[in-house]
């Protein structure tokens, strides 16, 4: 199991349990370390523990939009292509422990350290809609309830709400 909480949009703390159960096969070739050692030679040789491994760290992560502003009349003026692109570079620390179960004393421990970049391009499209002038039932009734429907001005990343959906319909 393992679980991500978000404290800021920038820290996420993460950490997670698992039980790991190996069923390794024996092996007759003739290079195996099997068939060249007795198993009193190399203790826990044939021992398969049940290990426990559990994990803790925390993630950075910033987060960029790249949306330029239209120029010209937004109520009168046609659709428009807004190219909306991103860019997130993220960084990940996590300790790791494996803890055999039984009473072997094999373990292991892990410092991990990790990065990522994720860029996304895109577009969206942008117009001035009346609801009223709307074609369709389904699409007119969307509309009339997006017009009454009280929003932050937040939402939406302060776009016409639905301008999208109407021209896909």
């Amino acid at each position: 199991m393992q679980a991500r909480l978000p404290l800021v949009d920038a820290f996420i703390l993460s950490g997670g349990v698992e039980g790991r159960y190996p069923d390794l096969p024996t092996e007759s070739a003739a290079n195996s370390v099997a068939g060249n050692f007795l198993p009193s030679a190399l203790p826990g040789l044939n021992a398969q523990p049940t290990y426990i491994h559990s994990n803790a760290g925390f993630i950075l992560r910033a987060r960029h939009l790249f949306e330029p502003t239209i120029k010209g009349d937004h109520e009168t003026g046609p659709l428009y292509l807004v190219h909306r692109d991103a860019i997130t570079p993220e960084a990940e620390f996590s300790y790791h422990w494996n803890k055999a179960g039984s009473s072997s004393a094999a373990s292991l421990q892990q410092l991990i350290a990790s990065a990522n970049l994720s860029i996304e391009l895109g577009a969206t499209t942008e117009g001035y809609v009346v609801s009223a002038d709307v074609k369709g039932f389904w699409c007119r009734t969307y509309y009339q309830y997006a017009a009454n429907v009280p929003l932050a001005p937040e939402t939406f990343l302060n776009r016409p709400l639905g301008t999208t959906l109407a021209f896909l319909l």
